[in-house]
């Protein structure tokens, strides 16, 4: 067999993988709330798969990739106060969707077109995506492919066993989910059941050093006043592409406005890559241009805390998290009210 030929067959696999779930509708007994996993024949990474439709308003298998993606799905379900966030630009999945062909882009039609297949009616149109942290939604690569294949062909056995014993997916102890365990490969892959507890996973925050000394001369020019800020940073609900064949991102946006009159001090976009490095030199910029120390600046979550506190002790600066920033969030309605659209929307791309 050829490469092309290989390839068109991995596409065909999936597709029809999916067919086969689809068709099974196990999110009739199944909730998004069951969690196994799935380990990757040759990465030994696990998948954490969770199957969608119960609520007859999505139908989707998603496969979130090793304790980080796990942990971002588990934030989903706890409802946290940021959940663009978390939806959009924060979690890291594999997915197979059953959509209106109105939601498939021309490369997703032209693939189904070229592979044979012919779908009818809503919800009945598979569609396959990656899920990266700050990124939109995009297409799979073939190896990509090859494990969402097998995710769905294990969870419609898993579902089924699950079928006929409601009980087959509470763990013996805590923390732990049953994981689909493969042994040899090719067309002599078997599985098997394990028990497994994930690694602990924590995000990596790694904070840049500003020169202290440009920052303490800078101090000693700049006035103070009795001013409070407010700042904070989160995901912009738009994606950003750069070039017609570049994956879209979502920008980081630092925001900071006056407590008391509503103006807007800084409001910059940055990429995931240059956020960190970005987000400190607008605050230093801010101080310079405008010749100014607040009394106090009001942060609305630790990780922007942490990003700014190698400013403190060089510019001596007063600083804490609050809870509410009342002041900024009606600035950050208005941002989102303006510039908000469907992400991951990747029509004539």
């Amino acid at each position: 067999m050829d490469d092309l030929s290989a390839t068109k067959q991995i596409w065909h696999n999936l597709y029809q993988a999916a067919i086969d779930f689809r068709d099974l509708g196990s999110w009739e007994w199944m909730s998004d709330e069951e969690i196994f996993g799935v380990q990757h024949p040759v990465t030994g990474e696990i998948g954490y798969c969770c199957i969608m439709g119960a609520l007859g308003e999505m139908f989707a298998l998603a496969v979130y990739l090793g304790s980080e993606g796990l942990q971002t799905y588990l934030a989903i379900l706890s409802g946290g106060d940021n959940l663009f966030d978390e939806l959009f630009s924060s979690q890291k999945c594999l997915m197979a969707s059953f959509e209106p062909r109105q939601n498939l882009t021309k490369q997703d039609r032209q693939q189904i077109k070229e592979l044979g297949f012919k779908f009818r009616g809503g919800s009945a149109w598979p569609l396959f995506r990656n899920y990266q942290p700050g990124y939109a939604p995009w297409y799979l690569t073939l190896e990509e492919a090859e494990f969402l294949t097998l995710a769905l062909q294990q969870s419609k056995e898993l579902a089924i066993r699950l079928y006929h014993n409601e009980k087959s997916l509470q763990p013996p102890q805590t923390g732990h989910y049953l994981v689909r365990i493969p042994d040899g490969e090719g067309e002599a892959l078997t599985w098997k059941d394990a028990w497994v507890s994930p690694e602990p996973w924590k995000p990596p925050f790694l904070i840049p050093q500003p020169n202290q000394e440009a920052l303490r001369a800078l101090a000693d020019k700049i006035v103070r006043t009795g001013d409070t800020w407010e700042m904070d940073f989160f995901h912009a609900p738009m994606p950003i592409q750069e070039n017609r064949n570049q994956r879209p991102y979502f920008p980081w946006v630092l925001l900071a406005a006056d407590q008391f009159s509503g103006l807007v001090l800084i409001c910059h976009l940055a990429s995931e890559e240059n956020y960190k490095t970005e987000f400190q030199e607008a605050v230093i910029r801010l101080l310079r241009e405008r010749n100014i120390m607040p009394k106090n600046i009001l942060v609305g979550r630790p990780e922007l805390y942490k990003l700014l506190d190698p400013l403190k002790s060089g510019l001596n600066l007063k600083m804490r998290i609050a809870n509410k920033l009342k002041g900024l969030e009606r600035v950050k309605e208005s941002l989102f009210d303006f510039c908000r659209r469907p992400p991951g929307d990747l029509e004539d791309i």
